[in-house]
């Protein structure tokens, strides 16, 4: 299946459908509950375009509301965001590891790959960075390494 900044892989998500279910559960982590004010102010967009949004993940059962009007993640919802964690995970270390970058580039460049990474590409990511750091990491390799990234 090809993948691009609009859908994502899993059950056709939007990129933007996906930011929404990582603040929700950004927002649970921290304050315990998510309403649609908190993921407005966290995604800086409309109440009104995170509410349909959010009608639609409820539609296709990656998130539910209780009587107050809390938006809570399901199991589906909770799934996507492990999922685009771990990619976001996997893609920074490669980049601080392997391509000697600072760790905020590495996190927002991270952040816009997570998306469109098939977990192919993603598992030989790790498994390069692993073989790297572990095996083949001397200082005079990733000091040279250094010398021709930043040329």
């Amino acid at each position: 299946m090809e993948t691009n900044w609009q859908n994502i892989e899993d059950g056709n998500l939007k990129h933007s459908s996906v930011h929404h279910l990582m603040a929700i559960s950004q927002l649970c982590d921290t304050l315990g509950y998510a309403r649609t004010t908190d993921i407005s102010n966290v995604l800086n967009i409309t109440r009104g375009s995170v509410s349909i949004t959010l009608n639609k993940l409820n539609e296709n059962d990656y998130v539910v509301f209780d009587n107050n009007k809390h938006i809570k993640l399901t199991e589906k919802g909770l799934a996507v965001v492990q999922d685009v964690l771990e990619k976001r995970k996997a893609v920074k270390k490669f980049f601080i590891q392997c391509l000697q970058m600072e760790a905020t580039q590495a996190d927002e460049c991270a952040c816009k790959l997570e998306h469109v990474m098939s977990d192919d590409v993603v598992a030989r990511l790790t498994n390069f960075s692993n073989f790297f750091s572990q095996k083949i990491a001397t200082s005079e390799l990733i000091q040279r390494l250094k010398i021709e990234l930043d040329k």
